[in-house]
């Protein structure tokens, strides 16, 4: 499935970032929620360029409990969508019901992928909740 090779390859890049190969493997900007008390977002919410991305949030996105957890997660959901942001997100379940606190419903990583020249190219990054 052309969807888990684009998880395979970015989490790869992640795990060994070189920005070329993170360019190949991304969109030329990423929408990043959980870096939302760091960037300008006065052009568009949550969009920082592929550059910033890698040299501001990328390493820091890596070592997160929530990173780190989803590529280990077995469980996860495929979404198609075919917006400006995302033709399909993948969320990753980080914690189950009730795992961080009794009564917590759960968090999921959120990772968004747009299909460019038949691969697809990571283009995104949120947890939820």
């Amino acid at each position: 499935m052309l969807i888990v090779s684009g998880v395979n390859a970015i989490f790869s890049v992640f795990d060994n970032p070189v920005f070329s190969e993170f360019e190949k493997r991304s969109t030329k900007s990423i929408y990043c929620i959980i870096c939302i008390y760091k960037p300008d977002f006065t052009t568009e919410p949550y969009m920082i360029e592929i550059q910033r991305f890698y040299n501001l949030y990328l390493n820091e996105i890596r070592q997160s409990d929530s990173f780190i957890r989803a590529k280990k997660s077995t469980d996860f959901i495929l979404i198609k969508e075919n917006n400006h942001r995302s033709d399909v997100t993948v969320l990753f379940t980080t914690h189950k019901r009730d795992e961080l606190a009794p009564g917590h419903e759960g968090a999921q990583l959120g990772m968004y992928f747009k299909k460019v020249n038949k691969a697809y190219k990571f283009a995104g990054i949120e947890t939820i909740p």
